[in-house]
């Protein structure tokens, strides 16, 4: 069936469609026919501005106005290519895409998130060894840690402190959350995790900070950089007396406790936005069984 406007006539030949998973999205092609209605030769190049004005090629960035299923409201113009054919005829193919899909559990669209995690180790100078008061994942003791001085007294020795390094990952539309939404996530950095999140206890996961770019088109990424740290962040500080010197008993600093630069907390958990299913399938992968019915 054909489509006429006031300078042109055009007809839908047909639509390839591609269809990914989660990180892949969907993809179309559609190709259309145009002609004149005055039987001229079309020029697309110098025809280009009427033939968009007349909605007969979309703008760049442009919603899919066609029947393309539960995507096609997401996909969105990426490009065009046209060829000219016998009798004054052009034939464009358009490029539409999404990284969107659709969750198979609840029909929801959902747009790719993950979690990621690398090993590392800090160095920390330590008195001793063998302590009975545990870094305290809560704050700051005021109880000596207890244990065995390290040979050499005032002497420190280096431990290396197994830690943690995990990224969340967040693609982001900016069409439908604005990135002054984004930087809101901003709000975390610095701070404690107040309640488990990713199966860590409170006080033991600090958000370093958090990275918003720009990917492609209109989307983004929020990534959240998480660190774990097998000590809560502590390190080992001997007391000082009044002149700066360390407090010593038999040449060994006198008390030793945990410290760790003060920060505020807050549960991480809230990143999802109270989204139990998008926290499940970023922390545990996306195919899952779907829950059952209530």
């Amino acid at each position: 069936m054909s489509t006429t406007t006031a300078t042109y006539t055009y007809w839908i030949n047909g639509i390839d469609a591609t269809y990914g998973d989660r990180g892949v999205g969907a993809r179309f092609v559609e190709s259309i026919t145009i002609k004149r209605n005055d039987g001229a030769a079309l020029d697309f190049d110098s025809e280009l501005p009427t033939l968009q004005s007349e909605t007969v090629v979309p703008t760049i960035g442009s919603i899919y106005s066609g029947v393309a299923g539960v995507y096609g409201n997401r996909a969105r113009a990426r490009g065009f290519s046209a060829r000219t054919s016998p009798g004054n005829l052009i034939t464009v193919a358009i490029q539409y895409d999404t990284q969107y899909v659709v969750d198979p559990c609840d029909g929801v669209f959902r747009l790719p998130s993950s979690i990621s995690y690398s090993t590392v180790i800090r160095s920390s100078a330590a008195y001793r060894t063998g302590w009975s008061v545990q870094p305290p994942p809560g704050s700051d003791v005021s109880a000596d840690i207890g244990g065995t001085a390290l040979a050499g007294g005032q002497v420190t020795v280096a431990q290396n402190v197994p830690q943690v390094r995990i990224k969340a990952s967040f693609t982001q539309d900016a069409v439908i959350t604005g990135l002054s939404s984004a930087v809101s996530a901003t709000n975390y950095a610095n701070k404690l995790n107040s309640a488990s999140f990713l199966g860590v206890s409170a006080g033991y996961l600090l958000c370093e900070g958090v990275n918003i770019v720009q990917t492609q088109h209109e989307y983004c990424t929020v990534q959240f950089d998480f660190l774990y740290d097998f000590w809560a962040h502590h390190s080992q500080v001997a007391t000082l007396d009044a002149d700066g010197r360390i407090q010593t008993t038999s040449n060994a600093p006198t008390e030793v406790k945990w410290k760790r630069v003060e920060r505020s907390s807050i549960d991480f958990n809230g990143i999802y936005g109270a989204n139990v299913r998008l926290q499940e399938i970023t922390e545990r992968g996306f195919w899952l069984p779907c829950p059952p019915a209530p």
